[in-house]
């Protein structure tokens, strides 16, 4: 497993390296296959299995009435068995440590490339398969190993609350400094995505953390507010950006940070395709309109060739309204077990452990807010280990 999450931050330059196979695709069935032998096929079920596989089953109307369907029902299946590894394999908050820290070390790696491609002029990825940073309207922006900015900045919404919590738990001064440097290696990579939902994101995942140092309860109306000021502000920070620009300049300049006016485009496109998303989904509610199907229907009524930008909107316009209810179904008892296990854990560097999960999978659900990232492979891990969470916290007690 710590291969697997050591090699996640690596995108497509696993693709490019092993015939477009990731690590996780054979490495995830044949530790399923290990474990299943080694305990004689008596392996733990997690409880929150049943409600992820009729997820499933309810997508398989839209996705074999789709197109291009075998990737994605791949991953779905391959998912199941991550849920019965996560519960059967992560057995202390010191093995999930060690796998948190091998996801961070290899996303640390990424960013070093990135960042250096960008200093130096030498793209590695471009010599590879495709550039690590691009120019749009004039801009670096770095799409580093994911197909789009928004896609890489996803990464660092689980690495950066990461390295925070490690941050904030060892005792080292030196170990401390390290971390600290890799905070911000990863926040300037963030930072040249672009990506303001990715940047609400990381950050909401920090504040949860800084909360979880002092508190053990999961909610706060003061500290909610707080967080939700944050993200708002993040997310309107190009028209902050304008008003700025504007009082100085009395308004020139403003178009030639093509860029910026792109974003204030996204934001429009985004509210027209909200207008037109409960059309789509109350013309076929209980299956979806099909996998892959969105986007033309989107062009039919718009004129925009896009998905949902969100991963509700999106689960339930392709997938059904069924479907919804069984993800949020899996959403819900996975945050449930969570709270619960944060609330009872007294130690502060298992509190912060637990907790740098719940942080990761807010600012992921954040993020999934304005992208679908449904498939997110981390997403995942993080929903299977909020599901584990008091078996990982009873069995680390014990040990």
């Amino acid at each position: 497993m710590m291969l697997v999450l050591f090699t996640v931050p690596f995108g497509w330059l696993q693709g490019v390296f092993l015939d477009g196979f990731t690590v996780a695709k054979f490495s995830i069935p044949l530790l399923f296959i290990y474990i299943f032998f080694i305990r004689s096929g008596y392996v733990l079920i997690p409880s929150i299995l049943t409600y992820y596989v009729l997820f499933i089953i309810a997508t398989l109307p839209s996705l074999l009435t789709g197109v291009n369907y075998l990737g994605i029902l791949s991953s779905f299946f391959g998912y199941i068995l991550l849920f019965i590894l996560v519960y059967n394999d992560v057995t202390s908050i010191q093995v999930l440590r060690k796998l948190l820290l091998s996801y961070v070390l290899g996303l640390g790696i990424v960013s070093f490339l990135v960042s250096f491609s960008y200093f130096t002029g030498v793209d590695f990825g471009e010599k590879i398969g495709r550039p690590f940073v691009e120019v749009w309207f004039g801009n670096p922006i770095f799409l580093g190993t994911a197909t789009n900015p928004n896609g890489f900045a996803t990464l660092f919404i689980v690495g950066i609350p990461t390295a925070f919590m490690f941050f904030l738990t060892v005792r080292s001064y030196v170990q401390k400094i390290c971390f600290a440097v890799l905070i911000g290696v990863l926040a300037f990579t963030l930072v040249m995505t672009l990506s303001r939902s990715g940047i609400a994101g990381a950050l909401i995942g920090c504040l949860l953390l800084c909360y979880y140092s002092y508190y053990r309860n999961i909610f706060s109306m003061r500290f909610f507010s707080l967080t939700l000021l944050v993200a708002v502000v993040i997310l309107s920070s190009y028209s902050l950006y304008f008003l700025v620009l504007g009082f100085i300049s009395s308004g020139e300049g403003v178009n030639n940070n093509r860029i910026l006016v792109n974003k204030e485009v996204s934001i429009e496109n985004r509210l027209v395709m909200l207008e037109n998303i409960f059309s789509i989904i109350a013309s076929n509610p209980l299956v979806g309109v099909g996998y892959g199907n969105l986007a033309a229907l989107f062009e039919d009524k718009i004129g925009l060739r896009v998905g949902a930008h969100n991963i509700f909107f999106g689960i339930a316009a392709e997938y059904g309204l069924i479907a919804l209810f069984f993800f949020c179904a899996v959403l819900f008892f996975s945050f449930r077990m969570m709270v619960n296990t944060i609330a009872k854990t007294v130690e502060k560097t298992d509190r912060l452990t637990l907790g740098c999960i719940f942080s990761i999978l807010t600012g992921l659900l954040f993020h999934g807010l304005f992208h679908e990232i449904y498939v997110n492979i981390m997403l995942w891990f993080c929903i299977a280990i909020g599901a584990a969470a008091r078996r990982i916290s009873d069995q680390g007690n014990r040990a």
